[in-house]
């Protein structure tokens, strides 16, 4: 494992212990009236989401190899799973928390900084070099896992390589602040990213399939799921978010038994 992804691991795993700590504080050091609405699963995601998720995602862009994505996967959904006490497949748990694929993810930072570099902030040291290296990717004298390679691909992927060729603003952009363009361009970005999610999901597991019987917990979801799958993948499914007690039992089918010290294991 090479020293950058061993890194985020650990940052991973120390976050995860933190969240452990605070999720059996919650569970058992509440009142019973508040301890069930306080250990609700949408509340034990935010805290997750705040503070594990961060360590994961934050250098997504630097990290150039699928193997490298896909170990932080592994360490990201295991926090996700014994926080949640939900040991379901990965890829159906995080569908149900609206938590992209690093793969989306990535693909969105490298453009978002793309747009930094070309657009919003042209005046730094960074976006001068950019610029230079970019005069020289036509000649094919870039590494294939280079950043400008695989912005290049980030933008051929959300099908915005006009945008790369040309930058330019987008009309939803440019209506913000220009302090928030940022933040605005990032959400520009979520429906293309939420597309490419669904074409992934329907190329994995394609509908001819449905006719067939269900022989994994996996095809039987996405055979139920299929037709009921939001147009925006990033928020969490509805009964997740609708706060109420009742909902504890749908959302709790493949918890198993759990104790504190087992939580406490490192990923």
């Amino acid at each position: 494992m090479d020293p950058a992804t061993q890194h985020i691991k650990k940052k991973i795993n120390w976050a995860y212990l933190t969240i452990a700590a605070v999720a059996h504080s919650i569970r058992y050091d509440s009142s019973l009236r508040s301890r069930t609405t306080r250990s609700f699963p949408l509340v034990l995601f935010r805290i997750w989401q705040a503070c594990v998720l961060p360590f994961a995602t934050q250098n997504l862009r630097y990290l150039r190899t699928p193997t490298q994505l896909q170990t932080i996967r592994t360490a990201l959904t295991n926090s996700l799973q014994r926080i949640l006490h939900r040991y379901t497949i990965a890829e159906i748990l995080l569908i149900k928390f609206g938590v992209p694929p690093l793969r989306l993810q990535q693909a969105c930072q490298l453009i978002s900084l793309h747009y930094r570099y070309t657009i919003s902030h042209t005046l730094l040291i960074a976006a001068h070099f950019c610029r230079i290296r970019r005069q020289f990717l036509l000649s094919n004298r870039h590494h294939h896992q280079s950043i400008e390679t695989r912005t290049a691909d980030a933008h051929t992927l959300f099908s915005l390589k006009g945008m790369y060729i040309y930058p330019h603003t987008p009309p939803q952009v440019a209506q913000a602040k220009p302090r928030n363009r940022n933040k605005a361009f990032a959400n520009f970005l979520k429906p293309f990213a939420s597309a490419v999610w669904h074409k992934d999901i329907h190329r994995n597991h394609p509908a001819s399939q449905d006719n067939l019987p269900s022989t994994g917990r996996t095809r039987a979801y996405f055979k139920i799921i299929r037709d009921s799958l939001k147009t925006n993948l990033f928020h969490p499914s509805p009964f997740i978010t609708h706060h109420s007690a009742l909902n504890e039992p749908l959302q709790n089918p493949h918890a198993k038994s759990w104790s504190y010290p087992n939580a406490l294991l490192p990923l």
